[in-house]
């Protein structure tokens, strides 16, 4: 084994040494040389975007690794920096999924496919119900499902509305496809049967959508999309057309639901594909004999799209490309490893943990993983700092949020802000679109290190050619500046409430306020709070971090999409009964009474 390992990393060290001469490397002792080497390198065609699973993001991860053994920081366990979980990538469809009537039986992939977000199981000679689009909300008058019963059997829809350019209609406000199913499962439906509008048509082809991960929640019924060809051979039986259909329904604009003579069977079977994927932990320990237990947190996440097969590209051109992520956040992991190795040569008093996150553009995947670790303290964690988007700064001005999060914070970052010359854009909350807001939801002081939006984001175009050296550089220094005061406080931090996260941060655009920090990522049950605002009608409620909520007023909650409809059922003022798993343990089942609040008040 150890022959074998030696010959590993002497193969791994080689693809290295290839990899930063590809990257156009050449000896510098300047800090803008050393963060282009590794921003070249990270962003470089080999790594094709370093999706995570892939061959790229593993590269990337063995690559950070390298460099943090290389500046003497200590391994996360013994002989190992990467932090291993599993993360699911794609999904499986299942040799038994099925569709078919007494007359045919249809091909997946070609006559339908199941959703991403469709639950496992089956019905069978299920009668079929046709209800337009599937419309219907508390302030329309339109309504799909207002002379029909479709308890217990197959709802067929449209996607869109039936009103596409009137700039006046209030249907699009209800289009959503989830919204749809919702809907349609608070009806009795037992499954969804979803077809192509003229609206989706791709180039005038019907074009089945492509199964993808699904990372919100899944839904409690079947859910496929049918082609329109299926459509019509269903529809037969009732001497329908679904292009007959749909101008009817888009020249009346009135709803026309009925029963239709034909009944299916269908069984859906579908599982998560999983790949180990890494974080990347090095730690240097602190010199003070009674500090050295506290920890300060470096973060940046090293991931990113891959060839932008995913919902987060922004291009929108034809084919694959790479999304080669040099600001996003290639920048932000040179930022690590340039201070990786500043701190490896030169500890400070407090222990320093540097970790680069994976999957992070997949809903902070990564962050959360390692703050949810068993064998990984955060009470001894002190304050997180997190690196990302740091390549393109203009004008010296930077941005930096949480600065609400702890009390020194403020005047800390002014008074680095004339050290360095820096135009300063500050936030106070601790709640943000990266990995900062996992170590926020724990109470730990956070500070986001940002140099702003631009053109490229998330597109093939975010090159290392584009990226600003020298201001990267100053942005690397006024991190590691900010890292040697906490180091040096004669005390740790304590942790402030950003009571604004209440109005800035919540659900939804709806009037009603919860206070509900939600987790984006699938749960079994319901819908897992990742925090609760303080003084929020949730905080004054009960409800905790780690609670899931599995019912919210009269509306069942399966996912973050059941919770955020339901808020729009109800107004502030109302007082509505909240069923919720404590810690997600169902032998914990409780109730609490919640007075819902208004989002204009805050």
């Amino acid at each position: 084994m150890k022959r074998i390992l030696t010959l590993f990393l002497s193969i791994l060290l080689a693809v290295f040494t290839f990899l930063e001469t590809q990257a156009q490397y050449k000896p510098d002792t300047s800090v803008e040389s050393r963060l282009k080497t590794y921003v070249q390198l990270l962003a470089s065609d080999s790594l094709e975007g370093r999706l995570p699973g892939t061959n790229g993001g593993n590269i990337a991860a063995e690559y950070i690794a390298y460099h943090f053994e290389k500046f003497g920081l200590k391994p996360f366990k013994p002989k190992d920096y990467l932090q291993k979980f599993s993360l699911p990538v794609s999904v499986k469809i299942g040799s038994n999924t099925s569709l078919k009537t007494t007359k045919k039986e249809f091909s997946v992939n070609k006559d339908f496919i199941p959703f991403g977000f469709s639950a496992n199981g089956s019905v069978s000679a299920n009668p079929i119900v046709f209800v337009g689009y599937g419309l219907i909300g508390k302030d329309i008058q339109y309504n799909d499902y207002g002379n029909v019963d479709v308890k217990g059997k197959t709802v067929l829809f449209l996607r869109g509305v039936p009103d596409p350019e009137n700039p006046h209609s209030q249907n699009s406000k209800y289009s959503s496809l989830r919204y749809k199913v919702i809907k349609a499962r608070e009806k009795g439906a037992s499954a969804v049967l979803v077809v192509n509008s003229e609206q989706q048509l791709d180039s005038l082809e019907d074009v089945l959508q492509s199964i993808t991960i699904e990372r919100t929640g899944k839904e409690q019924i079947p859910v496929i999309h049918i082609s329109r060809k299926t459509s019509n051979e269903l529809l037969e039986s009732s001497n329908k057309k679904i292009e007959d259909l749909e101008k009817q329904l888009s020249s009346n604009t009135e709803p026309n639901s009925f029963l239709l003579k034909s009944e299916i069977s269908l069984n859906v079977s579908i599982s998560d594909v999983l790949v180990e994927v890494p974080n990347v932990v090095g730690v240097v320990e602190g010199t003070d004999p009674l500090k050295k237990n506290e920890k300060i947190v470096i973060g940046a996440h090293y991931d990113h799209l891959g060839k932008g097969h995913n919902e987060s590209s922004l291009f929108r051109g034809s084919g694959a490309h790479i999304h080669y992520g040099a600001d996003d956040n290639a920048s932000g992991t040179a930022g690590l490893i340039e201070l990786a190795e500043r701190i490896g040569k030169k500890p400070l008093e407090r222990t320093v943990v540097f970790i680069a996150f994976t999957a992070e553009e997949m809903g902070l995947i990564g962050s959360k993983e390692y703050c949810s670790l068993p064998n990984v303290s955060l009470d001894n964690t002190i304050a997180m700092i997190n690196m990302d988007m740091i390549g393109r700064m203009s004008n010296n001005s930077l941005q930096v949020q949480g600065v609400g999060t702890a009390n020194f914070w403020n005047t800390l970052v002014d008074s680095l802000s004339k050290d360095y010359s820096l135009e300063m854009s500050k936030g106070a909350s601790g709640q943000g679109p990266s990995d900062h807001s996992s170590f926020n939801s724990k109470n730990i002081p956070v500070l986001f290190v940002f140099t702003g939006l631009h053109s490229d984001y998330h597109r093939p175009s975010d090159t290392w050619d584009k990226i600003n050296y020298e201001g990267q550089s100053k942005t690397v220094s006024f991190v590691e500046s900010v890292v040697n005061y906490v180091s040096a406080l004669p005390t740790r931090p304590e942790y402030v409430v950003v009571k604004a996260d209440s109005a800035k941060k919540g659900t939804t655009n709806f009037r009603v306020y919860v206070g509900t920090i939600p987790d984006y990522s699938d749960h079994p049950r319901g819908m897992r709070i990742t925090g609760v605002s303080e003084g929020s009608p949730a905080h004054k409620a009960g409800l905790q971090e780690g609670d899931v909520l599995i019912k919210f007023g009269t509306k069942s909650i399966a996912n973050v999409y059941d919770y955020t409809y339901a808020l729009a059922e109800y107004s502030p003022g109302q007082i509505i009964e909240v069923e919720f798993l404590r810690d997600g343990d169902e032998s914990k089942k409780q109730t609490c009474s919640l007075t819902l609040g208004s989002r204009s008040n805050k």
